[in-house]
């Protein structure tokens, strides 16, 4: 089974994807929903939370419940209304499925996906939805929890579901800091699958080497 980690991640971040002592492992579950692990600066206007699915059947729709850490809240437009939004990568350009996010007497969001029409979301791994959150200047850095709960994944027969409890990855908050020179950095030259695994050496396919999509034949 794949190890699941974001290549978008690496490419942004430059990161080697190496797990949090504290993260769910994903090669254990076939059929589950997942926060991508993130680093943001404290005090950021805005960041955006992307939400992956990793399925091994055609899905027709998820719910699960986020619980941000303190310090960290739901963006929202002008209308006060959450800004949240399917992705389309793994969407038909037709497909009428829908998302709604509403807080809970808990304190978390409550993500609920449908589509009325029996869609599926196509591929078997990717960003399905994103949420834009406010980080508050006073967040320590350090690492900090990001957890689903109550995660669902039904299949077109809506009497066929994948449950899972809890999964947790991590959000990095860092602080700004002065910058006392200038240092030239060498070209990174790693290796990564597009699952985002580590390669010693590049494969056949398509390949991320240096945060750039190169394709090996």
């Amino acid at each position: 089974m794949k190890k699941i980690l974001i290549p978008l991640l690496v490419l942004l971040m430059g990161q080697t994807g190496s797990v949090k002592a504290d993260d769910t492992d994903l090669t254990a579950i076939d059929n589950v929903i997942y926060c991508a692990p993130l680093e943001a600066l404290a005090g950021t206007t805005t960041a955006t939370l992307s939400f992956c699915m990793n399925n091994t059947v055609p899905i027709r729709g998820f719910q699960f419940d986020l619980y941000l850490p303190e310090g960290i809240t739901a963006a929202t437009n002008s209308k006060g209304r959450i800004l949240c939004a399917l992705s389309q990568g793994r969407l038909e350009e037709d497909d009428e499925h829908s998302l709604t996010v509403a807080g809970q007497d808990d304190g978390s969001l409550r993500f609920l996906c449908g589509s009325l029409y029996d869609e599926t979301f196509t591929g078997n791994e990717g960003e399905v939805a994103t949420l834009e959150v406010n980080i508050s200047a006073d967040m320590a850095e350090g690492d900090y929890p990001l957890l689903l709960r109550n995660i669902k994944l039904t299949e077109t027969d809506i009497t066929q579901s994948y449950v899972t409890d809890e999964v947790q990855t991590t959000l990095t908050i860092l602080t700004s800091v002065g910058i006392g020179g200038v240092t030239v950095q060498q070209e990174d030259t790693s290796v990564f699958s597009l699952s985002g695994q580590r390669l010693t050496a590049p494969r056949k396919g398509v390949n991320i080497i240096g945060w750039k999509k190169v394709v090996v034949k």
